[in-house]
């Protein structure tokens, strides 16, 4: 646990909105921001798919194919992670709403089977429900966040068109129970709110509505996607560029295999390798290491990062119902300054 998330859970608390975000300012700190042989943390897009269009995602206007991973191709890159690096943080959502996967639990089981645990679904919740809910619970997923940006209906039609309020808002409510109903065995449940112009006003009641329902609440600043999106609070931000955060730790694989260095280049226009020749490590290794490097020795001219922004948005700030939520978050990744010995896991 970095000493930032020390310092959320020994200072907040469940009946206070954390001050930093809630005053849109960016928290930034260089905890993780080491030379790594291997990704701390990978996004896998299965598949390319997306039901809502949200204004804080590029989606609408995405223009290469979406299809689905092929699953040879899926169980490739859990294999290599279980074998490297089994504490890496595996993300199952890039631009596809990852429950309309119709393997999705299959692909989480595989993982857990094979030991890379450390699975984190990000999802708007219209799927969450019936038996797909009962079946995510049980599958050894790590955590599951559901994004709502809003508190009331008019807020959400305006952030997350497409979306259906008040089944997204049932739909959590309901998976909450359902964990509750079997002693609390399962994920850690999050409700996310990135903060902008559009529902600033509703932090606090975000924040303390979820709590009450035993979930975790996120807070984060919008990001960029590079250029696409605009981000008036990180515009804000003047201070000395940092390596990214993204680039240094992170790696991104779209459904076809091919890999990218970050969430701005949703289009493949700079692959820095493909998966289906490639391991993990050789891509890590090769053209991504170069543009780590860079970043390294201050040189943000590669055109996914000269404009950027998104190295600015800092962490996440997370607040919890109760202090056993605390105690068992699993926020730490690898190349953390003070990151547990094994992660923490939950019973299924």
């Amino acid at each position: 646990m970095s000493s930032y998330e020390k310092f959320l859970v020994d200072e907040f608390k469940p009946s206070e909105v954390p001050i930093v975000l809630k005053n849109r300012k960016a928290k930034i700190d260089r905890d993780g921001l080491v030379r790594l042989p291997f990704p701390a943390e990978i996004a896998i897009e299965t598949h390319g798919y997306c039901n809502f269009k949200c204004i804080v995602c590029p989606y609408p206007t995405l223009e290469r194919k979406k299809v689905k991973m092929e699953m040879w191709l899926y169980q490739k890159i859990i294999d290599e992670v279980a074998r490297e690096s089994p504490y890496t943080r595996l993300w199952l959502a890039i631009m596809g709403e990852p429950l309309m996967d119709k393997k999705i639990i299959p692909r989480i089981r595989y993982a857990n089977e094979h030991g890379a645990r450390r699975v984190h679904l990000n999802t708007n919740g219209t799927f969450l429900e019936g038996a797909l809910a009962e079946e995510l619970l049980q599958s050894g997923v790590e955590s599951v966040y559901v994004a709502i940006d809003a508190i009331n209906e008019e807020t959400f039609n305006k952030v997350r068109p497409g979306g259906d309020f008040n089944r997204v808002k049932r739909n959590l409510e309901n998976f909450l129970k359902l964990r509750e109903k079997n002693q609390g065995k399962g994920p850690e449940i999050v409700a996310q709110f990135i903060v902008m112009d559009e529902n600033a006003s509703e932090i606090d009641q975000f924040h303390d509505y979820w709590l009450k329902q035993g979930a975790v609440v996120k807070l984060r600043l919008r990001q960029g996607w590079g250029q696409e999106i605009s981000t008036p609070d990180l515009d804000k931000i003047a201070l000395e560029r940092i390596p990214c955060p993204w680039l240094v730790r992170t790696m991104n694989i779209h459904w076809t295999g091919h890999v990218t260095q970050c969430d701005p280049d949703y289009e493949e226009h700079y692959p820095a390798g493909d998966l289906n020749h490639q391991s993990i490590k050789e891509v890590w290794g090769g053209e991504l290491a170069h543009r780590r490097e860079h970043h390294w020795t201050g040189n943000f001219s590669h055109p996914l990062c000269v404009d950027c922004k998104d190295w600015s948005s800092g962490r996440a700030d997370f607040d919890y119902p109760n202090e056993n939520a605390k105690k068992v978050a699993p926020r730490w990744s690898p190349g953390e300054p003070q990151k547990h010995e094994s992660p923490v896991t939950h019973d299924v």
